[in-house]
């Protein structure tokens, strides 16, 4: 079992404890022997002394106190040795603390220095770079430039090569046209001069003939009046009537008639080879004519010309659907640049912001009923032959670019008629059979024949084109008031606002107007209002170029530049399946440096004394 001793105590406690520990036992040990000395002791001797005590033990005693003293001693000299070295490496450590301090400090202040050295170093890097880049640039300017002046030098070269190329075609073409007009000239000469002696010759016989008959006569009344004077009788009431003569009764029928409106004045051509055709150069006559008799038209002269059959326009072909979009040459036109007329509003608002259906108004009226009369006998009631787009172009004044393009007279017909044949015998008439997939030539001999032909994708756009357009009965007011404000509008989704497209192209000019205006069709009718309406013998387009802001700023640069390029308009109807292709132009106008500043009134302002009364 465990004991309860005391405690031992450490240092001079501890000795005297152990001191004390020790008499104890030593007096229990020698209680028996002294136990009567003790009791006799009482006499007044010192307590607490007893020199019979051990000297061994008590050596032992001291000198286990000793030790335990020394251990004592021992550890708390560990334990002070242990504090003095903790504060040394707290001191060791705040000078450290101070000197990690310092070296910061230094290191900031070197760090400053760096990133003062790495600014300037950096400053001078970004004026080395701009400078650099500067130089780049400038180099790459200069080589785009140089660059862009050589493109520009070899498209010059490239447009006045393709300018010699037609240049010596159309003098090619103009030189077989002045050989076939002289042989016909030398033919119809030769011709007329046989008939001239002809009839010379035959007016000779005939006074021969004439005059024999007359002394005939001459003798036969002579010998009547001598009967009669003989017999006493009146002469006068037998004499015979003269007889007529047969060969000058015919002679008239064989002369020439020299002012038959059909035939064209010299230079005189190749005779026409059926009456439509005889028609169509009728009609060619007419628009000449009108133009010669206005200032407009005489001023207009050499401006415009018809493209319809020199052209490089590209159009959707058969197979557009399938070969990826690739367009083909679409050969010529399908109606004639007939005439160009120029109108420009009248001050003081009677005509309003703009002239609609120009068509039944002024002096184009007067020319598309003269058209219209000559081909009523060649075509269906109410068939149009004349394809009218008035260009309404904003400015001060507002002008009216109106082209009228003219469809070869029964050409329609001949086409339905032919379509309807093909579907009877199961051809089903679709996509424009009737159309070889090369298109026929522009120029050359036969190009007028190929004009004539229109192929049955062309004839189905344009039936559906003007299938719901009702036929004008009377002139569209001049200045409309606000409810007749949307007569002929028809919606950006609709129909004809969705297929009829304009293709520009700048055939000659600055190398600026040529890059801005590419060939590229455009639908008007989804960025501008377009107003369509039709007549007894035409369709009319009529584009308000000042309906969008865009435009009009577009427009506006354009107007003042006409008079600084060549540039063809061509018109198509776009085909967007199968059936409705190959695309066909339905015309093509080009203008020669045209000045829109010269024109008129649609009631004329020329010095004639016209008024509208007279051309409404």
């Amino acid at each position: 079992m465990a004991t309860n001793d005391p405690p031992e105590e450490e240092g001079v406690f501890g000795f005297m404890s152990s001191l004390s520990r020790s008499r104890s036992a030593g007096a229990t040990a020698s209680a028996g022997e002294g136990a009567a000395a003790d009791a006799s002791s009482s006499d007044g001797t010192v307590i607490g002394l007893d020199f019979n005590l051990d000297p061994l033990g008590v050596m032992k005693a001291i000198d286990e106190a000793i030790d335990e003293d020394a251990l004592g001693l021992v550890k708390v000299m560990r334990e002070a040795d242990e504090a003095i070295g903790v504060k040394a490496i707290e001191a060791a450590i705040q000078e450290d603390a101070l000197g990690l301090v310092k070296a910061v400090d230094k290191a900031r202040v070197e760090v400053d220095e760096v990133e003062f050295i790495l600014a300037e170093d950096a400053r001078g890097l970004v004026l080395r770079m701009d400078k650099a880049m500067t130089e780049v640039v400038t180099e790459a300017d200069e080589a785009i430039g140089v660059k862009a002046i050589e493109a520009a030098i070899q498209e010059d070269a490239l447009g006045l090569v393709k300018a010699v190329v037609s240049m010596d075609k159309a003098v090619n073409s103009t030189m077989s046209e002045a050989d076939e007009a002289l042989n016909h000239a030398t033919t119809v000469v030769q011709e007329d001069a046989l008939l001239w002696v002809k009839g010379i010759q035959d007016a000779i016989d005939d006074m021969e003939s004439s005059a024999a008959e007359a002394a005939k006569s001459v003798e036969q009344a002579v010998s009547r009046d001598q009967g009669a004077a003989d017999a006493g009788g009146s002469a006068s009431a037998d004499k015979p009537p003269r007889p007529p003569s047969p060969q000058a009764s015919t002679a008239p029928e064989q002369s020439v008639d020299r002012t038959s409106p059909l035939l064209p004045e010299e230079p005189r051509f190749a005779p026409p080879a059926s009456p439509e055709e005889a028609v169509d150069a009728a009609v060619r006559e007419a628009c000449a004519a009108h133009g010669a008799r206005h200032a407009m038209g005489r001023a207009l002269k050499g401006m415009w010309s018809d493209a319809g059959g020199c052209h490089d326009m590209r159009v959707r072909g058969r197979t557009y659907l399938t070969d990826g979009g690739f367009k083909v040459a679409p050969g010529p036109a399908a109606a004639t640049f007939a005439a160009l007329l120029l109108y420009k509003c009248r001050p003081g608002g009677e005509d309003g912001e703009r002239i609609d259906h120009v068509a039944s108004k002024g002096r184009c009226r007067e020319l598309v009923d003269e058209i219209g009369r000559l081909t009523a006998p060649h075509r269906q009631p109410n068939e149009p032959c004349l394809w009218v787009v008035n260009i309404q172009v904003p400015g001060t004044p507002v002008v009216h670019l109106v082209q009228l393009f003219f469809l070869p007279t029964g050409a329609l017909s001949k086409a339905r008629r032919r379509m309807a044949a093909e579907a009877a015998n199961g051809g089903g008439g679709g996509g424009g059979d009737s159309t070889p997939l090369d298109p026929p030539p522009l120029a050359g001999a036969g190009a007028g024949r190929q004009l004539r032909e229109l192929d049955g994708a062309f004839v189905r756009l344009f039936d559906e084109f003007i299938e719901d357009l009702p036929v004008a009965t009377a002139p569209h007011p001049f200045h409309p008031d606000d409810a007749d404000r949307s007569a002929g509008l028809c919606a950006a989704t609709h129909f004809r606002n969705q297929r009829f497209k304009l293709v520009p192209s700048i055939a000659a000019g600055p190398w600026v107007a040529r890059k801005g205006i590419p060939q590229k069709p455009a639908l008007l009718g989804q960025k501008l209002a377009q107003r369509y309406w039709r007549g007894e013998c035409y369709v009319e387009t009529d584009v308000h170029v000042g309906s969008n802001p865009l435009a009009v700023s577009a427009v506006g640069l354009g107007r003042s530049a006409s008079r600084q390029i060549v540039m063809d308009m061509a018109y198509v109807l776009e085909g967007r399946c199968e059936a409705e292709l190959p695309e066909r132009l339905i015309g093509v106008a080009r203008y020669h440096y045209l000045n829109v500043d010269i024109a008129e009134t649609i009631v004329g302002d020329d010095g004639n004394g016209d008024d509208e009364e007279a051309h409404v």
